[in-house]
């Protein structure tokens, strides 16, 4: 029973440690395709859209929660570079790419 502690440990340190990685991959800012929307996401957690602020903060299975000051979103994240993909619980998605 004493090997368990560290186990838990040590999976809590990785998952905190992917965390930070992703938050790291998502800084920045964001053009929604198809739409004059910009997204920007700082390392806090915080976020700004078009001037509004929000948060985001990361769940299990690559999953983002979105919260701003008129809704709360939960999409499903993938990021390749330059390019995100978020994909909502009822199959829609919304592409965004990276400004620079």
């Amino acid at each position: 029973m004493k090997l368990a502690r560290p186990t838990i440990l040590l999976a809590l340190v990785l998952f905190l440690i992917g965390c930070s990685e992703e938050n790291k991959k998502i800084v920045g800012k964001w053009k929604s395709d198809g739409s004059d929307v910009t997204w920007e996401f700082y390392e806090n957690g915080t976020l700004s859209t078009d001037g509004k602020p929000g948060r985001y903060t990361f769940g299990d299975n690559e999953r983002v929660k979105i919260q701003t000051q008129t809704a709360t979103f939960m999409y499903q994240l993938e990021l390749q570079g330059d390019h995100m993909t978020w994909r909502a619980p009822d199959g829609t998605r919304q592409e965004l790419t990276r400004e620079r």
